[in-house]
C-alpha cells in the first residue's frame, strides 16, 4: 500500500482521495490545527505535503474546523477590545454564529 492510497487524517483507504496540496491552503490549515501537538506537527512538517492525501470527508471537516478557529480568534479579539474599554459592550457587534437564532 502507498501513501497516496491512505487519508492522512483518518487513515481510510476505501475513499476517493485528494492531494492535500490541492485543497485551498490545505497543508497550512492542517499545520495550523496540529500546531498544539508538537509531535504531530513535527511529523507532518517533516513530510512533504505533496505526498499527503486526504479524503473528502476529512477535507470538509478540515475547512470547517479551520473556519471555526478563525471565528474564535475574531471573537477573542473583540472581547479583549471590550475588556480594554476600546469598544463599548453595547456597540453593535455582529454575531459570528451561523445559527439562525441569536439569544439576547
Amino acid at each position: 500500500m502507498k501513501l497516496k492510497d491512505i487519508c492522512c487524517a483518518c487513515l481510510s483507504i476505501e475513499r476517493r482521495l485528494t492531494p492535500l496540496n490541492c485543497i485551498d491552503d490545505g497543508a497550512n490549515k492542517l499545520f495550523c490545527l496540529l500546531s498544539n501537538d508538537s509531535d504531530a506537527y513535527q511529523a507532518m512538517f517533516n513530510k512533504e505535503s505533496t505526498h499527503q492525501y486526504i479524503c473528502w470527508e476529512c477535507g470538509a471537516l478540515l475547512r470547517r474546523l479551520y473556519s471555526f478557529r478563525q471565528q474564535v480568534l475574531v471573537a477573542q479579539t473583540q472581547l479583549v477590545d471590550i475588556l480594554d474599554d476600546t469598544h463599548d459592550i453595547d456597540s453593535n457587534k455582529e454575531c459570528l454564529s451561523k445559527l439562525s437564532y441569536n439569544y439576547k
